[in-house]
């Protein structure tokens, strides 16, 4: 809960011959990309830790370490030695790699655990994904609903370039989820000719096609049937098929079923795709993360944890400079961060001079300092209601309670969603109808 994940490693992936499975409960970023399972063709291609080291042992253990124990462990077991004593070591070229990591974070070149680990650590230890660090569930916004599709499989959809396949035409009509059904079954004969042992993906606009070809069944017998059918293609094939939701609009092979061509793509290549296909996560795991939030709000996080450095590999901008044979880069400093960027001059002093306005009339009118009500949000609202009535009476410009407003949102971000109330003294020109709706 403290922002740790779990990580396992074995030894016989480092060239030890034992296999010695084990889980480190860590905060080291560097140490995920050393996450290893077993590779080895059998049980028997390993050394039980049991006993003590005989000269039928040694020799054993010596022609299954890699290349030698020497590389592996420093130096070879001695005769009658503990073989869970000396299977205590870790394999050399193990902690070499852990010792870089290590070395390139202190020198500013590491990375940080992805949100995804972390929630993914949590679930695995049967924790509630409330308890990451800085997700309060007070403040945790609402969700994306499950229907609402995710940006990225839009943009996968408007970026890949596809081609038509086959076409036909059912000889009879029949229910369109049956008959969409049927399309997928043939999708799959296809790949199981074309595109054997693969794992396949289908974008469809069928959310029925999908839940019953995710689940294998479905109460309606005719789509069973269609299923049935089409196990043997996923079996004979080596399939694993898997199935993502894209609306209508974006769905290529829509054209063609109507007799028009395939769409070219409107959107280039998502970049994040691109260091996908290199093996280069950080970025889809931004995405990923931010995909969990409904639309508009998920496009912000999106940019938030790119620009913030989460999930960036070498966040803030870098210069290249190129001197001699090879190229050094220097990190550019972006300097202080100013939040008053936004206003022109003019502006800001507007919204200083009404703030004051604001600030001098609680004073002499409910003998109030503002410092006094500041932290109490509901306060601030009413009194700037209060200033609005007040200046409706007296016949004051309107704009002073705007810029007054404004000024109270720029000081306080977190208020802007609590100051609809005296807002809507100063949405319309008819303000003596809003002071009544208001009062």
């Amino acid at each position: 809960m403290m922002g740790c994940v779990l990580s396992k490693f074995c030894f016989c992936a480092y060239g030890s011959a034992f296999k010695k499975p084990s889980k480190w409960l860590h905060n080291k970023p560097w140490l995920l990309e050393l996450e290893t399972k077993c590779t080895c063709s059998s049980a028997a291609s390993h050394c039980l830790i049991e006993g003590t080291f005989t000269r039928d042992k040694i020799k054993d253990f010596e022609s299954k370490c890699r290349p030698n124990s020497t590389e592996v462990y420093g130096r070879p077991p001695r005769l009658g030695e503990s073989v869970a004593s000396y299977s205590a070591s870790y394999p050399i070229p193990l902690m070499r790699r852990m010792a870089l990591g290590s070395l390139n974070h202190s020198q500013g070149q590491s990375v940080v655990i992805p949100l995804s680990r972390k929630l993914a650590c949590l679930s695995e230890l049967g924790c509630e994904t409330t308890h990451v660090p800085g997700w309060s569930s007070d403040t945790q916004p609402a969700l994306r609903p499950w229907h609402e599709d995710p940006d990225w499989i839009g943009e996968l959809a408007d970026s890949l370039h596809f081609r038509e396949l086959l076409r036909y035409r059912f000889l009879k009509q029949g229910h369109i989820n049956v008959l969409e059904c049927r399309t997928y079954k043939t999708w799959l004969k296809y790949c199981c000719k074309h595109h054997q042992s693969s794992r396949i993906l289908g974008l469809l606009d069928s959310r029925v096609t999908l839940g019953a070809t995710a689940k294998g069944r479905s109460s309606s017998f005719a789509l069973s049937r269609v299923l049935q059918t089409s196990l043997g293609y996923i079996i004979m094939g080596g399939l694993y098929p898997g199935g993502l939701h894209v609306s209508t609009h974006k769905n290529r092979s829509d054209g063609p079923s109507r007799n028009r061509r395939i769409p070219a793509p409107t959107k280039e290549e998502p970049w994040w795709l691109r260091e996908l296909r290199e093996h280069r996560y950080e970025a889809f795991d931004a995405v990923l993360a931010a995909a969990q939030f409904p639309q508009v709000q998920g496009r912000w996080v999106r940019l938030l944890l790119l620009l913030c450095g989460d999930i960036e590999r070498n966040p803030g901008p870098i210069r290249q400079h190129t001197a001699g044979v090879g190229a050094s880069q220097e990190r550019v400093p972006r300097g202080s961060f100013d939040l008053g960027v936004g206003y022109s001059q003019a502006t800001a002093q507007r919204m200083d001079q009404c703030f004051a306005g604001f600030v001098s009339w609680m004073s002499e009118a409910i003998d109030c300092r503002f410092d006094e009500i500041s932290g109490n949000v509901h306060a601030v609202a009413l009194a700037l209601r209060g200033y609005g009535c007040y200046l409706y009476e007296k016949g004051f410009p309107r704009y002073l309670l705007v810029y007054a407003i404004t000024s109270v949102q720029d000081r306080f971000p977190h208020f802007e969603v609590f100051l609809h109330l005296p807002g809507r003294l100063t949405v319309n020109g008819n303000l003596q109808n809003q002071v009544n709706a208001v009062l």
